[in-house]
């Protein structure tokens, strides 16, 4: 788990299919004190090539950056939250 606040937390998985998926975790105490919780697919990647290893190392405390190792020595590097502002800018 990636922690970004209290009631915030990242699982990342990656697959056998080489997809790598994102879910966010989000928590909510209800008005008895309650605490419910529930994961949100946030993003999903198609990775080229098999995954063997997937890393991620802190850039800030809102950005992370992936490490995936493939066979042959290959790494690929991207930061999530860098690709969702591309898509975004694209969009727009």
């Amino acid at each position: 788990f990636l922690e970004f606040n209290d009631y915030e937390k990242q699982l990342i998985i990656g697959y056998s299919n080489r997809i790598i998926r994102i879910f966010t975790s989000m928590i909510t105490e209800d008005s008895e004190g309650r605490l419910a919780g529930r994961f949100i697919l946030k993003h999903v990647y198609n990775i080229a090539g098999h995954i063997c290893t997937l890393n991620s190392r802190r850039l800030s405390t809102k950005d992370y950056e992936l490490v995936v190792s493939q066979p042959g020595g290959n790494l690929l590097r991207f930061n999530p939250n860098e690709e969702k502002r591309k898509k975004n800018k694209t969009n727009t």
